[in-house]
C-alpha cells in the first residue's frame, strides 16, 4: 500500500487484501461452520424440531439445544447429516436481502440514498458557516429531521406493504410466527418467494 502511486491502485490493493482475507476465513472457519450446522441439524432431527432460531431473538419459551449441539460438535466422530428433512413448521421466515432486491424497494432505497447525499452536502455547507456549537447542534438536528421525514415518506409505505404482504402469506400458510432468515439456524418455512410475489403486484 505504501508503494501505491494512485488512489485507484490503493483501492485495488485494498480489494485484493479483502478478498484474500475472506478466502482465508472461508478456508479456516468454513469447515467449522459446516460441522456446527450438521451438529444442530443432528440434534434437531433427534428431537423432531421443525425450526431452530438464534437464542438472541427468544424472549420466552422454546428448548435450548446449545449444550447438546456443542457435545455433538466437539465429539471426535464424523457427524452424519440427518436423513429426514425438518418436519413442517408453523414458524416461517423471510430473507430480507431478497426482498431488498424487489424493484420498487430498490428504487426507494436508491432515492433515499441520493436524497441523503444531497442533503449532506447542503447541510455541510451550512455547518461550515455556523459560528457556535449550539448553531452546529441545531443544524445537525435539522439534518436528522429532514432525513427522517424523507424516510417516512419514501420507505415507511414499503415497510407497511411488506408487513401486510408477509401477514397475508402467513395467514394463507397457517403460520403462527414469521422471523428474519438471519435468525434461523435450522428448519422453518421459507415464505420469501411468496412475499416477493405479493410485493411485486
Amino acid at each position: 500500500m505504501k508503494h501505491a502511486r494512485t488512489d485507484a491502485e490503493r483501492q485495488q490493493l485494498a480489494l485484493q487484501f479483502q478478498q484474500q482475507l475472506q478466502d482465508k476465513q472461508r478456508e479456516i472457519v468454513g469447515p467449522l461452520l459446516q460441522r456446527a450446522q450438521l451438529a444442530i441439524a443432528a440434534v434437531s432431527s433427534t428431537r423432531n424440531l421443525s425450526i431452530v432460531v438464534d437464542k438472541r431473538i427468544v424472549i420466552y419459551g422454546g428448548q435450548d439445544i446449545t449444550k447438546d449441539a456443542e457435545a455433538v460438535f466437539t465429539s471426535p466422530q464424523a457427524i452424519t447429516p440427518p436423513v429426514a428433512t425438518p418436519p413442517p413448521s408453523e414458524i416461517g421466515y423471510v430473507d430480507q436481502t431478497v426482498l431488498d432486491g424487489v424493484p420498487k424497494v430498490q428504487n426507494a432505497n436508491n432515492a433515499m440514498n441520493q436524497f441523503e447525499t444531497t442533503q449532506r452536502q447542503v447541510f455541510s455547507a451550512r455547518m461550515a458557516q455556523a459560528r457556535s456549537s449550539s448553531d452546529k447542534q441545531q443544524i445537525l438536528q435539522q439534518f436528522n429531521k429532514t432525513v427522517a421525514d424523507k424516510q417516512d415518506q419514501l420507505l415507511k409505505p414499503l415497510v407497511d406493504q411488506t408487513r401486510s404482504a408477509t401477514s397475508s402469506v402467513a395467514r394463507k400458510k397457517n403460520l403462527v410466527l414469521v422471523v428474519d432468515k438471519a435468525d434461523v439456524i435450522y428448519g422453518g418455512t421459507d415464505i420469501t418467494a411468496d412475499v416477493q410475489n405479493e410485493l411485486a403486484k
